[in-house]
Order: C-alpha cells, then structure tokens, then sequence
C-alpha cells in the first residue's frame, strides 16, 4: 500500500474500526498518487444496513470563507447556516473541482452524484467570541447518528480549538451539499478540505469466520482509590431554534349582512314666485349688409431639418482639430430666402470651439460655416 496522508488515514481507520478487513486497491483509479480504495464490511451510524466504500483522494480546498466571492463567499455570522455544493462538476476555481485536483492528481475523477457522505478536516479561523461559546456543527445534525459532528472554536473570547476532523453525511435534499452551521454566540472563517467520500458497495460481504477460543481470564487488579470529583463543566451551548410549524388554513367567508332600509325622500321645496315681465323694446331699424371681403391666402408655417458634417468626416484634420474653419453648402428644396434656419453641434461643444454660423440663405439653399469635421443638426422654419 502506498502512503496516504494523515487526515485520510485517520477517517479511513474511523470507519474500519470493527470491521477487520479491507480490500485490495480499487481498480476504478490509478495513477502516480497512489489512491487507494477500502471496502467497509459494517456500516457507518447514518447509513445503517449498507456496506460502504471508502474513496480516498488528495486532499482538496472545498470551503474557504476568507476568500470573498471564491470558495464559500463571506465568513458566518452566529447562529446562520449554509449549503455548499460539493459533487460532479464544481466551479473552476473551487479547490476540489476536477481542473483543480488535477493538478496534483492527473487521474483524479469527480466525486460522483451518489457519494453519500465526506471525509472530511473542518477548521475554524479569524474567530470572534463573545459570552456564548462559539460552536460549528457539520452535516444534517450535530451527533454522529445524525450523519455529522460538532466542536468548540472559542469561549469568552478565547480561542479552544481550530479545526477537528469526521466523516460526515450529504444533505439528500439539496442535491448531495455539505451543511455547515455557526450556533448564535459567535462568528467565524471556515475552512473544508475534503480528504475522501463514501459510496455504497455492490459486492456482498461474505460469511464471517468462526469465533476464535477465548483466553483465560486474568487475575482482577488492586481497586485503586477514587479520586477527587472533577469541577463543573461548563453550561453547554443552546440548541438550534426549531422550524416554524405550519400556516393552519384559511377559515371560510362568513354570510353578508342583510341591506339596511332606504330612507325616506324629503319633502319637495315650495316654488318660488314668478317674476313680472318687463315691458318689450322697440325693434330698430336693420342696416345694410356690407359687401364680402377678398379672401386670403391660408397660413402655412413648413419645417424642414437635417444633419450633415463640416468639410468631411470627424476627426479629418488631427493636426489642428480645434481650429480649422471651414463653410459647408446644405441644399434642400425648402430653403427660401425669408427661411429662419438654426444650427447646433451634436457634441457638447469645448472651451475653444469655433461657434456655427448659417448665411447666405437663398432658394433651396444655405451656408453653414463652422469647425472642420464636426457633426451638426440644422431646423428651418420656411414661410
């Protein structure tokens, strides 16, 4: 067996512990960092009744909260948890995404959608602590039959430990995330380094071997003296708020009052008296009707516009761009000499910008004088 590192061997010996056998290397990966495979002929407390296989792999960065925006975004604040992806296709830049673990392992594969749980290092940095401890619990729940585990990073502002490792179970519901979560109390960075995943076998384990003959029993010891009682523990931390229940339903409407009776109407008001008609006037004498005026021309107001460029394009004379003057013909059919025509740059004009001149203004045509290359917009008012 090649050398594997110190975090996998102590989450692959974890999970040995009973069993007593192992199997050989895994055939499924190879290549030049040795990974090696072990199938568990008992079971792991969240997974009761399946055999399991332990992947061991190069440790890879799956969490750092100390990079924003990177792997895990901002550090947690007390009593928030959070889900992290951690199977098939991971973004680059994740450390346990396959173009990362290939850089120290050119045969590494995903860890594939049906890991059922992680071995994993959980650390705990930048910690700040007030009177409450300070508490991370990794995966579905804090004991190990709820598929996780729990440890103190700070208390009263001291720091107690910084990181633990544990296999633990993937979230099912969430597509196979990592849940890690602070107790209320205290905030800090953390760090999830993956060192091998779970999976169920397929092969069945065979019969196990007959009991060996048991030793002789040894002579008891000498009781020793009972020693002094310890001091009190601390208070532990207080346990995770419970979901809220459930919105009961809605009761039904009940039945619309009854109408109100309508009111009496009001008695009508009395009539005034009629006025006296005033005696008539005298009808005058109707004058003569005047003869019809000639009528006049109807009043017509024609707008005209364009847009156009003085002496070429922008930007033609880079060498003197500010100075340069020039005068541009615009013709149009509308054009009359009593035409009122107004120009204007269609860019904010700077400090030292020649101003727009428009002369000459004559039948279907004007001058507009101006600096060379620059865009303009003109409007006629043509009687």
């Amino acid at each position: 067996m090649r050398r594997i590192e110190r975090g996998a061997w102590v989450a692959a010996m974890v999970l040995l512990v009973g069993s007593g056998r192992m199997s050989g290397q895994d055939p499924s990966h190879h290549g030049p960092m040795g990974v090696e495979g072990f199938q568990l002929l008992s079971t792991v407390p969240f997974a009761p009744g399946k055999t399991m296989v332990f992947q061991q792999i190069v440790p890879c960065r799956l969490v750092d909260t100390r990079l924003e925006g990177k792997l895990g975004a901002a550090s947690l604040v007390g009593g928030e948890a959070r889900l992290f992806s951690a199977l098939g296709d991971l973004p680059s830049e994740n450390g346990c995404s396959i173009v990362s673990r290939r850089i120290a392992d050119p045969d590494a594969m995903p860890i594939p959608a049906g890991a059922l749980g992680l071995s994993v290092r959980v650390s705990a940095v930048n910690a700040e602590s007030g009177p409450a401890a300070g508490v991370v619990t990794v995966g579905p729940g804090p004991l190990a039959t709820d598929g996780g585990f729990t440890f103190w990073f700070g208390w009263n502002g001291r720091e107690v430990a910084n990181f633990q490792e544990g296999i633990v179970s993937l979230e099912k519901d969430s597509g196979g995330a990592l849940r890690v979560a602070l107790l209320p109390g205290a905030s800090a960075d953390v760090i999830v380094d993956v060192l091998g995943y779970l999976h169920a076998a397929e092969a069945v384990a065979g019969a196990a071997g007959p009991e060996g003959p048991r030793g002789p029993k040894g002579d008891p010891g000498v009781a020793g003296l009972q020693g002094p009682a310890g001091p009190e523990g601390a208070v532990g931390p207080q346990g995770l708020t419970g979901p809220q229940g459930l919105i009961g339903p809605q009761g039904t409407s009940g039945p619309p009052g009854m109408t109100g009776p309508q009111g009496a109407i009001g008695p009508q008001g009395a009539i005034g008296p009629q006025g006296a008609i005033g005696p008539q006037g005298a009808v005058g004498p109707q004058g003569a009707q005047g003869p019809p005026g000639p009528a006049g021309p109807p009043a017509t107001l024609q707008l005209s516009a364009g847009t156009g460029v003085l002496c070429g394009s922008p930007g033609s004379n880079p060498e003197a761009p500010n100075w340069a003057i020039c005068s541009t013909v615009i013709s149009d059919p509308t054009i009359r000499p009593g035409s009122s025509v107004v120009a204007t740059y269609n860019t904010r004009a700077a400090d030292d910008q020649i101003p727009l001149r428009v002369f000459s203004v004559q039948n279907g045509s004007f001058r507009i004088e101006g600096q060379t290359g620059q865009r303009f917009t003109w409007l006629s008012f043509n009687p």
